[in-house]
């Protein structure tokens, strides 16, 4: 994957409301934006990622960063899987690891 061009990080694209976030997240998309890069910790973050991607259909949703320490395994690996299928390249995982919480 290659990332070009201008994205946003925001914190209520990851905990405001679904549905107003799949609408911001589909504005930014139709005013040229890139990406979308949410936070996480703590939480359902891969639902948030998979709205996205569901309002979306050119932008990159990524995380930044994914805590390690919260998140099974192999739910990641299979979200990621399953996003690639239905979405194609544009989930970018963002890993992290620093503590346990």
């Amino acid at each position: 994957m290659e990332l070009s061009g201008v994205g946003v990080w925001n914190m209520q694209l990851r905990y405001g409301d679904a549905g107003e976030t799949a609408e911001a997240a589909a504005e930014l998309e139709e005013l040229g934006y890139s990406a979308v890069w949410i936070p996480d910790i703590g939480g359902p973050v891969l639902e948030s990622v998979e709205n996205l991607l569901k309002a979306t259909s050119t932008v990159t949703v990524a995380t930044g960063i994914l805590n390690l320490w919260l998140h099974e395994p192999a739910e990641v690996a299979a979200s990621f899987a399953a996003f690639s299928a239905a979405h194609g390249e544009r989930f970018l995982l963002g890993i992290g690891v620093s503590h346990a919480v």
